[in-house]
């Protein structure tokens, strides 16, 4: 998750916009940092389910 969240920190100051179903979002807006921070969510979620199925 630290990573996406630096990662998530560089995107407005780059100018991207992130396309999802075809609308752009800002990340720098809320609506745009809540769309990418679930999918990094989910993907930490996986990775601790991971750890605890092979420590």
């Amino acid at each position: 998750m630290p990573d996406a969240r630096d990662i998530d920190d560089l995107l407005p100051a780059c100018g991207v916009k992130l396309s999802l179903g075809g609308t752009l979002n800002d990340p720098a807006d809320p609506m745009g940092k809540m769309f990418f921070n679930i999918p990094a969510t989910f993907a930490e979620f996986e990775i601790d389910l991971l750890r605890t199925r092979h420590p």
